[in-house]
């Protein structure tokens, strides 16, 4: 039970105590921990994507395939000869650039 002491009937004066039937106060927490920022070393692996990224990443994967098969598909069109590095070669610039657009950590 709260007791009020704020008719100064009793010392200190405008506070208040508990009484029975709480139990012991709850302990004080801890001070937070802080942690060092990791410091880069060389030939170490970088961060693991996370799944936001790699979600991300999939669709400038699909962009890039559909970018490389249009600039294909003008080519054939046009009579100009193609190849497969060609087109390989166009679906890595159209999925980097897409990459690269919608997260730092794909540059």
């Amino acid at each position: 039970t709260v007791v009020d002491s704020s008719s100064c009937g009793s010392p200190p004066c405008g506070g208040f105590s508990m009484g029975s039937g709480y139990g012991a106060p709850a302990p004080a927490l801890a001070p937070p921990v802080v942690a060092e920022a990791p410091t880069a070393t060389v030939g170490a692996k970088g961060q693991q994507a996370s799944a936001g990224q790699l979600l991300l990443c999939g669709h400038a994967m699909l962009l890039g395939a559909l970018n490389a098969t249009g600039a294909l598909a003008d080519k054939l069109a046009s009579g100009k000869p193609v190849s497969g590095e060609a087109w390989q070669a166009e679906f890595k610039q159209h999925a980097a650039a897409a990459a690269a657009s919608v997260s730092p950590a794909s540059a």
